[in-house]
């Protein structure tokens, strides 16, 4: 599945918040509360909250399994 950016790019990689917002048609601050909460996976680079494509892509599965992240990180992994 890719990620389009507003303008139409693919986006490879890191997300923003807005990005990820976009994508899940949420508001961003939904999507920060997640962060807050520790529900969804991301990164902190400098004081910017970047969210992994992979991650996140992970973070769905696992939603709509209703399984813990975790344990679909664990499958993945060679």
């Amino acid at each position: 599945m890719a990620f389009e950016a507003p303008d139409g790019a693919e986006i490879e990689g890191l997300l923003t918040v807005r990005d990820v917002a976009e994508f899940l048609h949420v508001h961003p601050a939904t999507v920060r509360r997640l962060i807050t909460r520790g529900e969804i996976p991301f990164l902190r680079i400098g004081r910017s909250v970047r969210l992994s494509r992979s991650d996140l892509e992970l973070w769905m599965a696992a939603a709509r399994r209703g399984r813990p992240l975790d344990d679909l990180r664990a499958a993945a992994s060679p």
